[in-house]
C-alpha cells in the first residue's frame, strides 16, 4: 500500500527522525520498498558510467527504478560522493533530483548541507536526518516498509495459534466461532484475531494475519459481550500476528444440504494471490469442535511434513481391492 511522507514521518517513532527541509514534497509517496543507497549506486551501475562523463539525463528505466523510493545518506556514502571531482558531483545532484525520490533521510547524524547546502534551502525533496548507526537504521527501516508497503486485505473470522500453527475459523455470521475460539483459547491455545483479521503479504509469500488495534486482544461472545483475553487467561493467550496455514470452514447446523466429505476433501483458498489449505467442518450439536480442529490442524501439520493419511488409506485400498482373491486348493 503507498505510504504518504508526511503520515510516515507522523507515524514512525522508532526511527528518531528529524525533518529538515522540502516541506512542499511531504505529499509525496513512498511507493516501493526498494531503499536507495547512493555509494552501492555507484558501483552496482544504478547511476551508469556514461553518465558520469557525459552529463546526460538517467535513462528511463534508471528513474522508474529508483523513483518512488527512499534515499539513504551515511558518513560512507557522503564521503564517495564528496571524493568525485565537484563536476561529477554535480550532476549526480542532478541525477538526485531527476529521479523525484519520495524523500532522503541523512544518518548517523549527517547534514545534508554536508553534501549539498542547497539540500536545506530547498522545498520540494523531503529531507530528514537521524542519529542512529546507518546499519542499525537500515534494517529497522527496510522492515517497516516491507510491513507498511505488503498488499493486504481484510476478512471476517477468528485466527488463533494453535500449536504454532495458524488456522483461521471462517464461516456465517453465528456460526459459533468465538466459542470455538474461547474453548480452543481454555486448551492452551493463543487469540490472534476475532471477528476481523487483517492480513498481508510478505515478500516471500506468507500470509501474515493480525487484529484491528482497537479489537486487539478482544473478541465477542453472544450473551455475554466483550471479553479481553488476555487480562482473563493471561499474556500467553495472545499473539499479536501469526502465518496463516490453514482455514477452517465452519458449516452452520440448518446447512444440512451440503455433505461433508467423510474421507476427507482437500481443498485450497485463494487470499492476495496465495492458496491456503481448507478444510470444511460443520458445526452440530455434541461435536466436540475444538478437538476437531485441533485433528484437524494436527492432520495439516502432518500433510506439510509429506503425509497425507487419507491418501494412504486411499492407496491401501486400492491395493486390497486389486489383490488377486487366493484360491482354494481342491480337496484330495
Amino acid at each position: 500500500m503507498p505510504l504518504p511522507v508526511r503520515e510516515f514521518f507522523n507515524n514512525e517513532k522508532n526511527l528518531h527522525l528529524q525533518f529538515v527541509s522540502g516541506d512542499g514534497g511531504l505529499g509525496r509517496i513512498i511507493r516501493s520498498p526498494e531503499i536507495v543507497r547512493p555509494a552501492a549506486a555507484f558501483a552496482e551501475g544504478v547511476w551508469p558510467a556514461g553518465l558520469k562523463k557525459s552529463g546526460r539525463r538517467p535513462p528511463p528505466k534508471v528513474r522508474r527504478a529508483v523513483e518512488g523510493s527512499v534515499w539513504i545518506f551515511g558518513s560512507f556514502e557522503i564521503g564517495a560522493i564528496r571524493a568525485v571531482p565537484a563536476a561529477v558531483r554535480g550532476r549526480f545532484m542532478d541525477f538526485f533530483r531527476t529521479c523525484r525520490p519520495s524523500a532522503a533521510i541523512f544518518v548517523e547524524g549527517q547534514s545534508p548541507a554536508k553534501l549539498d547546502a542547497s539540500l536545506v534551502r530547498q522545498t520540494s525533496i523531503p529531507i530528514f536526518t537521524s542519529r542512529l548507526p546507518y546499519t542499525r537504521f537500515l534494517s529497522a527501516f527496510h522492515a517497516f516498509l516491507q510491513n507498511r508497503l505488503a498488499p493486504r486485505t481484510n476478512v471476517h473470522g477468528t485466527l488463533l495459534s494453535i500449536f504454532n500453527h495458524g488456522v483461521l475459523l471462517q464461516g456465517p455470521s453465528g456460526v459459533g466461532k468465538s466459542e470455538i475460539a474461547l474453548s480452543l483459547i481454555e486448551r492452551g491455545h493463543q487469540l490472534v484475531a476475532d471477528d476481523t483479521v487483517q492480513i498481508r503479504l510478505e515478500q516471500n509469500r506468507d500470509l501474515v494475519g493480525s487484529a484491528p488495534e482497537l479489537g486487539r486482544h478482544h473478541m465477542e461472545i453472544r450473551g455475554i459481550g466483550i471479553l479481553n483475553v488476555r487480562q482473563l487467561f493471561g499474556i500467553s493467550a495472545v499473539a499479536e500476528e501469526h502465518n496463516i496455514h490453514l482455514i477452517v470452514d465452519l458449516l452452520s447446523p440448518s446447512a444440512m444440504g451440503r455433505r461433508e466429505e467423510r474421507l476427507g476433501g482437500y481443498h485450497l483458498k485463494r487470499i492476495l494471490g496465495v492458496e491456503v489449505p481448507r478444510v470444511v467442518v460443520q458445526v452440530r450439536t455434541g461435536r466436540h469442535m475444538a478437538v476437531i480442529i485441533e485433528a484437524a490442524t494436527r492432520n495439516q501439520q502432518l500433510r506439510n511434513l509429506g503425509y497425507d493419511a487419507a491418501r494412504s488409506f486411499h492407496k491401501s485400498l486400492d491395493r486390497l481391492l486389486g489383490a488377486p482373491r487366493p484360491t482354494a486348493k481342491p480337496g484330495r
